[in-house]
């Protein structure tokens, strides 16, 4: 049985920091990803509310995802 997933992926932060780090910047150009000139942008619920799941990295949704919103979260 052959299965198909809907996938899309945001990236930013709920408290994104005012510019992206030069360490960020100089490790993503090493491995080709070209990061100079970009602004760090904040995820607001809108975005998220129709997700079955998000995934955050050492953050919370706490402040994104209010009570309401019956998706899984997944803190990696």
């Amino acid at each position: 049985m052959s299965r198909t997933f809907n996938v899309k992926t945001l990236t930013g932060g709920t408290g994104p920091a005012d510019e992206v780090h030069e360490e960020v910047v100089t490790a993503m150009a090493e491995v080709g990803i070209n990061l100079a000139g970009r602004e760090p942008r904040e995820i607001k619920f809108e975005e998220l509310r129709d997700n079955q799941c998000v995934v955050t990295l050492g953050c919370s949704t706490e402040n994104v995802c209010p009570a309401t919103w019956s998706g899984e979260n997944r803190d990696w």
